[in-house]
């Protein structure tokens, strides 16, 4: 392949695991709040603190966290409203394997109302606006 340039995909070394990270921030709140029609809430994922990346002497600086405060575009499914992958064009948007609960999700920005929930930045979103699925939330930066 003449021109192609393959690109590294490195992984993030975390101090706590991010998934429980959010849910713990997220806890005290989620009781708190229905969700309605064909909406989901995410937790937005967020690089706090200088990160390295595994396999890498690559050094994330700290201020990428409060980046991700406003512009990330991951984030775990943490709750979801009745109507969520119940349409035709929801279903069809992610197949047999719908969005649940607990998947690290992909979104543009532009699609989702933002929300503070303690300290933790959330997303409500529209389901057919969460592009991917992710097995793990430093796929997409």
């Amino acid at each position: 392949m003449s021109g192609a340039v393959a690109r590294q995909v490195y992984e993030i070394e975390h101090d706590i695991d991010p998934k429980q990270a959010i849910l713990k921030d997220l806890a005290p709140y989620l009781d708190d709040i229905r969700i309605g029609g064909p909406f989901v809430l995410v937790g937005v994922y967020t690089r706090e603190g200088e990160k390295r990346l595994k396999g890498s002497g690559i050094i994330l600086p700290g201020r990428t966290g409060e980046e991700d405060r406003y512009q990330g575009i991951t984030g775990l499914v943490v709750k979801m409203g009745p109507g969520a992958y119940q349409s035709e064009v929801s279903r069809r948007w992610f197949g047999d394997k719908p969005v649940e609960l607990g998947d690290w999700v992909m979104f543009d920005v532009k699609h989702g109302r933002a929300l503070l929930l303690g300290e933790r930045t959330c997303r409500i979103i529209q389901d057919t606006y969460l592009d991917a699925v992710l097995q793990r939330p430093d796929m997409a930066m």
